[in-house]
């Protein structure tokens, strides 16, 4: 019966290092998923600020031509109000700008937090697998040394 036990015992620990490995690079394979989502989601984010910049731009160029035609109908082209409402608008553009910038660095550094967070939790499951697996052999070594088979004293001569 004692070797039966340590069969399956070495059975069990067989299957706990095949599992433990198939789940590491499970983990790993998620990560990786992890990974090119999130960079997918940063090119996503890229082009609709890109889209965001366009759209700023054309309205203040709009705003700056519907100026243009109703200061040169009114004959007002020349004026200092006509210049100052023009500053007014390629200031607001500028000011739309920079806040869609500061927005795509967030999303950026979201992501990369996301990638980075990705790559530690499937670390941290690599960690964790392993020592599960540490604590199997742990448990083996303490069942198998009850069964007489680590013991370490020698038979005695009955002279």
């Amino acid at each position: 019966m004692g070797l039966e036990a340590i069969t399956l015992a070495y059975i069990a620990t067989g299957t706990a290092v095949a599992g433990t490995a198939a789940s590491v690079v499970q983990g790993r394979e998620a990560a990786k998923s992890q990974e090119k989502a999130a960079k997918i989601q940063q090119k996503q984010q890229a082009m609709q600020t890109a889209r965001e910049r366009r759209k700023q731009i054309r309205a203040a160029r709009q705003s700056q031509a519907e100026l243009r035609a109703t200061a040169f109908a009114q004959g007002t082209a020349q004026t200092s109000r006509t210049a100052g409402i023009s500053g007014n608008i390629a200031q607001e553009k500028a000011g739309n700008l920079n806040f869609i910038d500061q927005s795509a660095a967030f999303t950026s550094a979201i992501g990369q937090q996301n990638i980075k967070a990705a790559r530690a939790q499937s670390q941290a499951g690599t960690y964790s697998a392993l020592a599960g697996l540490a604590m199997q052999g742990a448990q083996f070594g303490q069942k198998a040394e009850g069964t007489g088979l680590f013991d370490k004293t020698e038979p005695q001569d009955e002279a």
